[in-house]
């Protein structure tokens, strides 16, 4: 019993790790294509604004999900919650690169550098 969980452990960490490099590899072949290029230049964006958005994620997430919002934590199945994140990740990518299209930083990327420097953004 006690040799069984060990064997268990080792081969759930080995294939969290080879899963892990089955998703960098195919992100990089995949990155390479041209189709798949343009569509990943919007991840970049979406970093540029790393702390804008992920503050946004955890608001409007813990609208939809918790009691004191919405309350679609206990009510919203595997899949439908997997369609949320991918639509909600889209407007992101969306609304980030209209918003670095006409401003250098996001919001909330600005306010950090403000507090960083103290007052001189530049």
């Amino acid at each position: 019993m006690f040799i069984s969980c060990i064997i268990e452990a080792i081969f759930s960490e080995l294939s969290s790790i080879f899963l892990s490099v089955f998703y960098i590899v195919s992100f990089l072949i995949l990155h390479t294509k041209g189709y798949f290029k343009r569509l990943f230049n919007y991840f970049s964006y979406v970093g540029r604004m790393a702390l804008t958005n992920y503050l946004i994620q955890c608001i409007v997430c813990a609208f939809v999900f918790y009691g004191y919002g919405l309350g679609y934590l206990d009510n919203m199945t595997i899949t439908t919650g997997t369609i949320f994140t991918f639509i909600f990740f889209i407007i992101q990518m969306i609304v980030s690169k209209i918003w670095l299209s006409n401003f250098h930083y996001g919001p909330f990327e600005k306010f950090w550098r403000y507090l960083t420097y103290q007052g001189n953004l530049y």
